[in-house]
């Protein structure tokens, strides 16, 4: 962040994370994931269920 001319408060916002929107585009990615069937690799759905756990610790 070396040179930016940013308040702490305004990268704090830049950098915020939103568990809610972030569920919805994980329901999103795995909708499209089953349009590939059993072509979609085990390890991708695994990602997506793993980045789907972190978010549902950071809500609480």
């Amino acid at each position: 962040m070396t040179g930016l001319d940013l308040p702490p408060e305004n990268m704090q916002k830049l950098l915020a994370v939103n568990p809610k929107d972030w569920l919805a585009e994980i329901d999103a990615i795995g909708q499209f994931f089953e349009t590939f069937g059993t072509r979609m690799p085990d390890e991708l759905w695994q990602q997506n269920e793993a980045l789907r756990s972190r978010m549902l610790a950071t809500k609480r």
